[in-house]
């Protein structure tokens, strides 16, 4: 299951007019809702939809973003990239999540044959990454193993069949911090320490890197044996702003993945060998899991739409009251047809203020 198609060809399924706006309209496409120029489209049409978190090209059909939305990105290969992230943003109260633009700007695309399909490498289309956070600062040594899944949840919006196929399925509900994700494994029988993308070279400031002094990953990774990655947030002082305002740092675990078997635990599973990793570990170095709300719902006979999932994901942090979280995760309790069902659901309105 790919977990983000970035550029889709997608049926415009609703138009909603804004009020007090003469110049722009709502469009949906599945779960998604974009601001576009009024009467651009009909119900009907078929578009081009770029997803929030896309980095275009720098050319001329999206000129008209540039100076807004301008970025620069480090690109494996090509250094320092500019180019144009699509985030999400407020027009006149109406939060619009990604771009939609008229099929006709793309003479590359094939309506018989490109719908369902990621398009984003035919027009040189990437995912955005956040640069490394200062205070984890330290060379980026190479890419993570392709071994080793890189963490990543699949949006609601885009699964919307999930309310039907997987209707009586019980999934485990975990709030998603706001940190940086990190991994610590063992590869090659050497101990690795990456951020999302990249593995880093140790130093002294990198805060991953002393988090594993503090916890003695390692050690507990030899000890036990098992070719895992434990992935998980880094919080704390210095990281994104520190949104949930917490004291120092810590590394707080959403995921294992088992190496060997190329899959991700499922939380019983997660749960037992976290035990193991604890029980390891001095009493005041134990690991923390990321908050658990519940560890079987299920969840699409409690939210029949995706509307009510993303209000479900409003809230506050259980970390501090009246802080924001940034939304929830879920993943099923068990493997279904050997595969781990997974999704999340993020606070857009906490999206449409986030500033660069």
């Amino acid at each position: 299951m790919s977990l983000r198609k970035l550029v889709t060809i997608r049926k415009i399924v609703e138009i909603t007019p804004i009020e007090g706006a003469d110049l722009i309209e709502l469009v949906r496409v599945d779960g998604w809702r974009s601001v576009v120029k009024k009467n651009q489209f009909k119900v009907g049409d078929y578009a081009v939809y770029f997803e929030i978190d896309s980095f275009l090209p720098i050319e001329p059909r999206y000129e008209f973003l540039r100076q807004k939305y301008s970025k620069k990105m480090i690109v494996e290969g090509k250094g320092e990239v500019e180019g144009i992230r699509l985030r999400t943003v407020t027009f006149k109260g109406k939060i619009s999540q990604g771009l939609i633009l008229p099929l006709s700007d793309f003479p590359e695309f094939d309506l018989s044959t490109d719908i369902g399909i990621d398009l984003s490498e035919k027009i040189g289309v990437l995912k955005y990454e956040q640069p490394i956070p200062a205070c984890i600062a330290g060379k980026i040594r190479r890419a993570i193993p392709s071994c080793i899944k890189k963490t990543d949840q699949l949006r609601i919006q885009n699964a919307l069949d999930f309310f039907e196929i997987f209707k009586d399925v019980e999934f485990e509900e975990t709030e998603k911090e706001d940190g940086t994700s990190t991994s610590y494994y063992l590869y090659n029988n050497e101990f690795c320490v990456a951020g999302h993308n990249w593995e880093l070279r140790k130093t002294d400031k990198n805060v991953m890197w002393r988090l594993t002094e503090k916890y003695g990953f390692e050690e507990a990774l030899r000890y036990i044996g098992k070719e895992v990655a434990l992935q998980g947030e880094t919080v704390g002082e210095g990281i994104q702003k520190n949104p949930m305002l917490i004291k120092n740092n810590a590394f707080h675990i959403f995921d294992i993945f088992d190496i060997k078997e190329g899959r991700y635990m499922i939380p019983e599973e997660r749960y037992e060998y976290l035990d193991k990793v604890n029980s390891f570990l001095d009493s005041d170095k134990r690991i923390l899991h990321v908050p658990i709300i519940n560890k079987n719902i299920k969840i699409f006979q409690v939210c029949r739409n995706v509307d009510e999932i993303l209000n479900r994901a409003c809230g506050d942090t259980i970390y501090t009251k009246g802080r924001k979280r940034e939304g929830l995760v879920f993943k099923c309790t068990k493997l279904i047809n050997g595969i781990n069902v997974t999704f999340k659901a993020v606070d857009d309105r906490q999206l449409a203020k986030e500033k660069d």
